[in-house]
């Protein structure tokens, strides 16, 4: 619901108005979980137009070239970092005052050697295209639709459909370069289409060997809501199971955020799935 309007004299964009939001998260049982507020700017397009933004000044001037060694330290840093929320966490994990893990910006990001195209036959690829003369086809994902359009924001992939609507890809690309003698499976990919969904949603996973899968469904709490696999043994490749909004004992459950996880034994996928009703 809109909390408030706050209205604000800027430098580039003149008279702005910050429009506030704010939601409330309960689980299925109604019980209230977190309160939160988002907003954003309603500023004058021809004022900001014209005087330009922070950046203005930068883009005018001479382009940087890094060195080799500032290069390597940059690259070694990219190397530690962890990609955050790919660890599943519950409330009761998270320390108030908890820092986040360092992230370091440079000179390369993922759009300056990844590109993500996508295709008329309902699918997105990764392409490397760190040597844009060789580009090499990384992988791809089936999406829903027939994307119309693609950009990538904050470390997400976002895809726009006439009929699947904005879909969200928050996987990224990580160690391109294969390593001599290293033989570890591919992570495992999970997916939820259509997302947000009504009255139900596949899950698709993909499997690079045979192995034991357990596939269930939890409440932004951590409660598992429906286990649809439970260590199951199956075969590599594409596999998929539906999810229809119901708990364990077929009770439909209410609309809201879900976590969906895979656990498999190269390692756990998790995946928010939105049910609205």
């Amino acid at each position: 619901w809109l909390k408030d309007l706050v209205e604000h004299e800027t430098r580039f964009a003149g008279r702005s108005v910050q429009q506030i939001y704010h939601v409330d998260f309960y689980d299925p049982a109604g019980e209230k979980l977190a309160g939160a507020d988002t907003w954003c700017f309603r500023t004058d397009r021809d004022v900001a137009r014209e005087s330009g933004s922070k950046y203005t000044a930068l883009k005018q001037g001479l382009s940087r070239v890094y060195t080799d060694e500032e290069l390597a330290a940059h690259s070694a840093l990219y190397a530690k970092e962890a990609v955050r929320g790919a660890t599943p966490r519950r409330f009761a994990e998270v320390t108030v005052g908890e820092k986040l893990p360092r992230m370091a910006k440079g000179p390369m990001t993922v759009t300056g050697f990844i590109a993500y195209v996508a295709t008329a036959g309902a699918e997105v690829r990764v392409v490397d295209v760190t040597d844009p003369a060789a580009a090499v086809n990384v992988g791809g994902v089936d999406v829903s639709g027939s994307p119309s359009g693609i950009t990538v924001m904050d470390g997400a992939v976002v895809l726009a459909s006439g009929s699947a609507g904005l879909t969200m890809l928050y996987e990224q690309c990580r160690d391109l370069t294969a390593v001599p003698g290293d033989t570890a499976p591919a992570p495992t990919a999970l997916a939820s289409y259509p997302n947000p969904f009504n009255p139900a949603t596949t899950l698709r996973f993909q499997l690079a060997r045979a192995q034991r899968v357990t596939l269930s469904v939890h409440d932004v709490a951590g409660r598992q809501v429906r286990r649809l696999l439970d260590g199951e043994r199956m075969a590599a490749g594409d596999h998929e199971r539906r999810w229809g909004g119901e708990d364990d004992r077929g009770r439909a459950v209410s609309s809201g955020v879900y976590l969906v996880r895979l656990e498999t034994e190269d390692g756990v996928a998790t995946r928010r799935a939105v049910l609205v009703k």
